[in-house]
């Protein structure tokens, strides 16, 4: 007997999609144009060719050269440390909004940060190019 006769579902073909292209995403605010003093919300974008999985930030200190760590509202981890962000249902803007963020800040008044932004897409791919 055809195995295939035996198992209809199995012989239907088949489609998927092969994607190996990484996602981008990018900051929106802050704006980098201008110093802050306060920062309850970071917002940002994310795109891919197929749809989106998730979208993270890391933001660093350039006084101690640490990331911060939401888990204890410091700047203490090892960099990138990757904080996951809320995105709309699309994937296209994510958005972090955590007061002790804020407050992490103040503990280095007068620095500089370096903010990056990551997408990972539905297949599994991590942005590479920040």
């Amino acid at each position: 007997m055809d195995p295939a006769a035996a198992n209809p579902a199995s012989a239907a073909p088949k489609t998927f999609t092969w994607d190996v292209t990484a996602p981008v995403a990018g900051v929106l605010q802050p704006v980098v144009t201008k110093p802050v003093n306060t920062l309850t919300q970071l917002n940002g974008t994310a795109a891919d060719f197929h749809s989106m999985k998730a979208s993270s930030f890391s933001i660093q200190s350039l006084a101690n050269n640490k990331c911060f760590e939401p888990s204890n509202n410091s700047f203490e981890s090892a960099c990138p440390r990757w904080v996951v962000t809320s995105s709309n249902p699309a994937g296209t803007t994510w958005s972090y909004g955590d007061a002790s963020l804020s407050a992490a800040l103040l503990a280095y008044p007068n620095t500089w940060y370096t903010l990056l932004s990551r997408a990972i897409d539905s297949a599994g791919n991590p942005q590479t190019a920040f």
